[in-house]
Protein backbone atom coordinates (compact mmCIF):
# COMPACT_ATOMS: atom_id res chain seq x y z
CA UNK A 1 0.00 0.00 0.00
CA UNK A 2 1.22 3.16 -0.48
CA UNK A 3 1.61 5.78 1.58
CA UNK A 4 0.47 9.51 2.39
CA UNK A 5 3.08 12.42 1.67
CA UNK A 6 0.71 14.44 4.86
CA UNK A 7 -1.01 16.53 2.41
CA UNK A 8 -4.77 15.12 1.48
CA UNK A 9 -6.09 17.10 -1.95
CA UNK A 10 -9.87 16.40 -2.07
CA UNK A 11 -11.82 17.56 -5.46
CA UNK A 12 -15.52 17.42 -5.33
CA UNK A 13 -18.01 18.68 -8.09
CA UNK A 14 -20.31 20.34 -5.50
CA UNK A 15 -18.85 22.10 -2.62
CA UNK A 16 -17.45 20.42 0.30
CA UNK A 17 -19.19 20.54 3.75
CA UNK A 18 -16.90 18.61 5.88
CA UNK A 19 -14.17 16.44 5.79
CA UNK A 20 -13.47 13.62 8.38
CA UNK A 21 -10.47 11.45 8.93
CA UNK A 22 -11.52 8.77 11.43
CA UNK A 23 -9.00 6.00 12.69
CA UNK A 24 -9.92 2.21 12.38
CA UNK A 25 -11.49 2.07 16.01
CA UNK A 26 -13.81 4.36 14.69
CA UNK A 27 -12.62 7.67 17.03
CA UNK A 28 -12.59 10.86 14.71
CA UNK A 29 -9.26 12.24 14.88
CA UNK A 30 -9.30 15.45 12.44
CA UNK A 31 -12.24 17.37 11.27
CA UNK A 32 -11.96 20.48 8.19
CA UNK A 33 -14.99 22.35 6.86
CA UNK A 34 -14.54 23.20 3.52
CA UNK A 35 -16.11 26.42 1.57
CA UNK A 36 -14.96 25.40 -1.71
CA UNK A 37 -15.15 22.67 -4.58
CA UNK A 38 -11.15 21.49 -3.34
CA UNK A 39 -10.19 21.62 -0.27
CA UNK A 40 -6.16 19.95 1.63
CA UNK A 41 -6.55 18.39 4.73
CA UNK A 42 -2.58 18.13 6.43
CA UNK A 43 -2.29 14.98 7.86
CA UNK A 44 1.46 15.33 9.31
CA UNK A 45 0.31 15.20 13.17
CA UNK A 46 -1.03 11.91 12.77
CA UNK A 47 0.52 8.59 13.45
CA UNK A 48 1.29 5.96 11.17
CA UNK A 49 -2.00 3.77 10.36
CA UNK A 50 -4.47 3.33 8.30
CA UNK A 51 -7.20 5.80 8.76
CA UNK A 52 -11.04 6.74 6.74
CA UNK A 53 -11.46 9.97 4.86
CA UNK A 54 -14.75 10.84 4.28
CA UNK A 55 -15.95 14.03 2.62
CA UNK A 56 -19.32 15.09 2.92
CA UNK A 57 -20.58 17.66 0.04
CA UNK A 58 -23.49 20.36 0.33
CA UNK A 59 -26.17 17.86 -0.92
CA UNK A 60 -25.35 15.69 1.85
CA UNK A 61 -23.53 13.25 -0.26
CA UNK A 62 -21.02 11.47 0.95
CA UNK A 63 -17.75 9.63 -0.23
CA UNK A 64 -15.47 7.62 1.67
CA UNK A 65 -11.52 6.41 1.21
CA UNK A 66 -8.88 4.20 3.10
CA UNK A 67 -5.73 6.31 3.24
CA UNK A 68 -2.55 5.17 4.67
CA UNK A 69 0.06 7.31 6.59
Amino acid sequence: MDGTTGILHVNLQYKIKLIRVHALSGADVKDQNGYDTSADIFLNDLRPGIYIVSVTDVNRVMYAHKIVK
